[in-house]
């Protein structure tokens, strides 16, 4: 009996192909699309997308930041208070749930459970808890900065042609009355859960049902499958370990239409 592996070329396997190779991986780079530097581009999701963000600036694409800080401030600083990440101030965004849940609070359709919480004498928003790492003297205050906050996460993805979001993960906590999603473990009033394929294909539907035509690049962090073996890689560089990507063209009025086959 032979193995399926038998006589496969080197291209074949993870290791051959790239990992002894970084920075020979020739044509197994295969754009899907071209990034006009015209196009206004969003970024949320884990510290992946500030790489990208960073990146695309770099190359000279308008990179969206609806909630700038001063120039005047070094960018240590901004970064410890959750600017210049991505393009507002909503922090790290870990599940394409989360991602639609911010989407419809934004849009007036959804509140938080527990939107504040309490350390000590000092108050946090729940949803980005590190934007004030030494929290608020009120639990008014953090209101008062969310409720400006919002809008102008509408007016990010509302400006944007392009929209550049990565997964850092499949679990969540989520609240056990409403099913409000956190980015960190928010206490004995919540459970941890792990969403389901169907789950994460569903959520950025209803983001995009709420937002105007974009072009959507959706990705994970970058993982190694030495496991795997193929034709060849393309589908696997700068996918979630085990995980898959998916193009859409979003048009408010039909729905979302994959442009490109499901990896």
């Amino acid at each position: 009996m032979t193995s399926p592996y038998e006589g496969a070329p080197n291209s074949a396997f993870w290791r051959t192909a790239v990992a002894d190779r970084p920075d020979a991986i020739g044509d197994l780079y295969r754009p899907k699309f071209a990034v006009d530097k015209t196009a206004s581009v969003a970024t949320a999701g884990s510290c992946f997308a500030q790489h990208v963000g960073r990146a695309l600036r770099v190359l000279g694409v308008k990179v969206i930041d609806s909630e700038p800080l001063a120039a005047r401030f070094g960018d240590a600083v901004a970064l410890r208070y959750g600017y210049r990440m991505y393009s507002a101030r909503y922090g790290n965004i870990y599940t394409t749930r989360q991602l639609a849940q911010l989407l419809e609070e934004a849009s007036g359709l959804f509140r938080p459970a527990d939107p504040v919480w309490k350390r000590g004498d000092r108050f946090f928003d729940a949803q980005r808890p590190a934007v004030e790492p030494d929290g608020l003297d009120s639990e008014e205050r953090v209101l008062e900065h969310r409720a400006a906050h919002l809008p102008l996460v509408l007016e990010a993805f509302s400006r944007a042609d392009l929209v550049v979001f990565t997964f850092g993960m499949t679990e969540a906590w989520i609240h056990k009355r409403d099913g409000t999603v956190y980015p960190t473990a928010p206490g004995i009033r919540s459970r941890s859960a792990r969403f389901q394929e169907l789950s994460i294909r569903r959520d950025p539907r209803g983001f995009r049902a709420r937002a105007r035509d974009i072009e959507g690049s959706q990705s994970g962090d970058a993982l190694p499958d030495h496991g795997f073996a193929g034709a060849d890689h393309r589908d696997r560089i700068g996918q979630p370990c085990g995980g898959r990507e998916q193009l859409y063209k979003i048009d408010a009025a039909r729905g979302v239409r994959p442009v490109v086959r499901e990896l």
